[in-house]
């Protein structure tokens, strides 16, 4: 699944959540637990669209499709988390954006489950300290030039490098 797969029919369905936030969510949830089940993440994510609206039905069917999928990857054993994000041809700002809301999300979902941060490994504190500092950029002071986007790419490949690490650590404890 990419991102438009998703994001389009999240703002349909009236989430407050967009596909890169809610796939940040689901990771950091897996990292946490194999207990975590897709009722669980979907009411997350659905938790304030309306019951009766259509959309969310179709969303459903998304979501299952999304948990499936990250799932499966979850249980490979070089598996790399990879954010869910816009193309590349997006505007930086607007990916620098999805890749601050995947991060939060990731975060966010490391916290509902609930882990213990004292007893990570330096190693993995440092990640999730890096990946915190990552969700505060200024995303007003992004350039659309060549070094902005060099400097993005770095970051992508930290958030994927910080977040299996901290899955590897978590999972194998």
């Amino acid at each position: 699944m990419n991102y438009l797969d998703l994001q389009q029919p999240l703002i349909q369905a009236d989430t407050d959540m967009g596909a890169s936030e809610t796939h940040g969510i689901l990771n950091g949830l897996l990292c946490t637990t194999n207990k975590v089940t897709l009722e669980i993440w979907m009411q997350l994510v659905l938790e304030n669209s309306e019951p009766d609206n259509a959309q969310v039905q179709s969303i459903k069917v998304l979501l299952t499709t999304l948990y499936n999928e990250t799932l499966t990857a979850f249980k490979e054993d070089l598996f790399t988390i990879t954010p869910l994000l816009p193309e590349d041809n997006t505007p930086l700002a607007h990916r620098l954006e999805m890749l601050v809301l995947w991060s939060n999300g990731f975060l966010y979902g490391l916290g509902l489950g609930q882990i213990n941060f004292k007893k990570l490994s330096k190693e993995s504190k440092d990640a999730v300290s890096s990946l915190t500092d990552l969700t505060k950029i200024d995303l007003d002071q992004i350039a659309e030039d060549e070094e902005s986007e060099q400097a993005f790419f770095e970051l992508f490949e930290f958030s994927k490098l910080a977040t299996t690490l901290i899955k590897e650590e978590l999972l194998s404890a």
